[in-house]
């Protein structure tokens, strides 16, 4: 009897034993440079693999967002804005004048550049742009593009632009990321013809009376 008591005591000791030594080695392999190089591994896959996976879902998102119609307004963040001002500025056949507050969006300044290729392309932006968004002003240079700082009294705030001198987007919108996908911002599509005809005269005042930069 006491040998078989003697017997039960060596296992219980082996266990208790065997699971220090495991809790042990738990312990160090969690503290060492190899585990903290493989937690530090993971999570950058981790971060990689859902930024993946926002691209492709803003793909979709972006190939299934319709080109603007007549008389539609958009919601920002809600709705793909971005998008729509990109299809509608990549729709121009003959000119595009673009009067724009603030711009960093780089969907919609590589649609601008890829049309400046094509068809006539004016910018009229706010003389602190080459301060608050350089990368912009240095592509729209790089390209050789015509881009005039508006000179008048106060701020040039407008937000708009005229595609083929026939149709319109305006409204709240900076053509931004922070507008596209932080605040409420909102766009309207129109092609009236006496509305048209007052940006576009606006337009131009700015534009002859703008710095050349």
């Amino acid at each position: 009897m006491q040998s078989i008591h003697f017997f039960l005591g060596k296992i219980k000791q082996f266990s208790e034993n065997k699971f220090m030594i495991l809790l042990l080695t738990l312990l160090l392999t969690l503290h060492s440079p190899h585990a903290q190089a493989t937690r530090s591994l993971k999570s950058t896959l981790n971060k990689e693999a859902k930024e993946l996976r926002k691209k492709a879902a803003d793909k979709i998102e972006d190939a299934n967002t319709p080109a603007p119609k007549d008389n539609e307004a958009c919601f920002s963040p809600d709705q793909n804005c971005d998008e729509k001002l990109k299809k509608f500025i990549l729709s121009a056949k003959e000119s595009i004048d673009i009067a724009i507050f603030e711009i960093n969006d780089p969907k919609i300044i590589d649609a601008i550049i890829d049309q400046a290729f094509k068809v006539k392309v004016r910018l009229v932006v706010y003389r602190k742009l080459s301060r608050t968004s350089p990368e912009a002003i240095e592509k729209f240079k790089k390209n050789k593009m015509f881009v005039r700082v508006g000179k008048q009294k106060g701020i040039m705030h407008n937000k708009f632009t005229i595609v083929d001198g026939k149709r319109l987007e305006t409204g709240s919108f900076n053509y931004t990321n922070g507008a596209a996908n932080s605040n409420q911002e909102n766009q309207i599509y129109l092609s009236t013809p006496g509305i048209v005809e007052q940006y576009k005269d606006r337009f131009q005042k700015m534009w002859e009376s703008g710095l050349i930069r």
